[in-house]
């Protein structure tokens, strides 16, 4: 049965996609099936044809359809772009991202939301991920494997956010307001933007862990590259955007003269993950002792 009845939140969904009806479907069913049901789906069509997303929503039940918001872009503004126009077009207090070819236990944003409302102090959750590996076979799906993705995760840390990114995008649920403090998606990475934007939300906030495997993310190694997920199909992407952040925060602490997230990304990224947590404190003196150098000798 429905749990939102004794919740006062509500949840923006926001739903990023391109010419996938076929994954999008899944994605439409899995919030249809959400226990939790005072939310909003923002759907944001960047760039793709509009008569498939139309039809789709044709199929959903009057309820569903009466949640559903479907926004057209003419033309593609890209992944992170597609995430900011739809949050900004949501009101809720809550926001989360679905992509459109993940999904969720039904139980996800039930037990997100009844974290986030009991401590408000809490501006995001984030619940631990099962991966899914699968082909499309025809017009069903046929599952290969699946595995927990990050089963010890019991707590975030900036710290170990540095290094790598912990969590799933469709794992996490946030306050609203955290998103307006912190900013928005930088628009000009087209891969990694969420570990980018989960550095600055860390950076302000604290995150709780449900240590439930209650976010789905799906892969897939063959079938039509658009319908492979961006982690595979874009590798070498993500190895080249990666450096570019780190560069990026780097630079920022170098111009600064300061020990900041960009030296200590700079150890984390050198450091095994085994060794970091001590390499931190190490890293804090060293930066302290080379700032001060740089204040001495500008460059």
């Amino acid at each position: 049965g429905s749990k939102s009845c004794n919740m006062s939140l509500s949840v923006d969904i926001i739903t990023r996609t391109k010419d996938r009806p076929f994954l999008l479907r899944r994605a439409l069913r899995s919030v249809g099936q959400q226990t939790f049901r005072n939310w909003c789906h923002i759907v944001v069509n960047d760039g793709g044809a509009p008569a498939p997303l139309q039809a789709l929503a044709r199929e959903l039940g009057p309820e569903q359809q009466a949640r559903l918001k479907i926004l057209h872009n003419q033309n593609s503004l890209g992944m992170e772009a597609a995430s900011n126009l739809g949050i900004r077009a949501g009101t809720s207090p809550l926001v989360t991202l679905l992509d459109d070819d993940d999904t969720w236990d039904p139980d996800f944003l039930a037990t997100c939301v009844e974290l986030l409302e009991k401590s408000p102090q809490i501006m995001g959750v984030v619940t631990q991920t099962m991966r899914v590996e699968e082909k499309i076979n025809g017009d069903h799906w046929v599952e290969l494997n699946r595995f927990e993705m990050n089963p010890d995760l019991r707590s975030v840390t900036l710290a170990e956010l540095l290094g790598t990114n912990l969590f799933c995008t469709n794992a996490f649920v946030f306050r609203r307001l955290a998103w307006e403090r912190v900013g928005p998606y930088r628009e000009d990475l087209p891969v990694l933007g969420d570990w980018e934007f989960n550095i600055r939300f860390l950076r302000s906030f604290d995150v709780a862990v449900v240590p439930r495997p209650l976010a789905r993310y799906h892969t897939r190694n063959s079938g039509a590259a658009s319908n492979r997920n961006s982690v595979k199909a874009q590798r070498d992407r993500f190895h080249h955007y990666r450096a570019v952040i780190l560069n990026d925060y780097l630079r920022k602490d170098l111009d600064a003269g300061k020990v900041g997230l960009g030296i200590l990304m700079a150890v984390a990224d050198a450091a095994p993950a085994a060794s970091r947590r001590n390499l931190f404190a190490r890293a804090v003196s060293c930066g302290v002792r080379m700032t001060r150098r740089i204040r001495k000798r500008p460059f």
